[in-house]
């Protein structure tokens, strides 16, 4: 079994959440659609939210003020933090 990219299982995430249909709900492509171009981006977008996590708590972050999604629901995602790097 091949191993997935971060990129390929943000976008998943994002595919599930979405029911497979774009934010004008049209119907999103599987990942194997997407052409190389897309792929690396959301792989980027993905490597950025690791490293950007890995570096928080590197400073002594503990994630407190962080909850999923599914335990906040869409629209009650706490706003960025001016004092945080996005």
């Amino acid at each position: 079994m091949a191993v997935m990219s971060f990129g390929q299982v943000a976008y998943q995430g994002y595919f599930a959440q979405r029911k497979g249909l774009t934010f004008d709900g049209k119907p999103m492509l599987a990942w194997d659609e997407l052409g190389e171009e897309i792929q690396f981006a959301w792989m980027r977008g993905a490597a950025d939210a690791i490293n950007t996590y890995n570096q928080r708590k590197a400073d002594g972050w503990r994630g407190e003020e962080v909850q999923s999604v599914g335990q906040r629901g869409p629209g009650n995602l706490p706003a960025p933090r001016a004092d945080q790097d996005h």
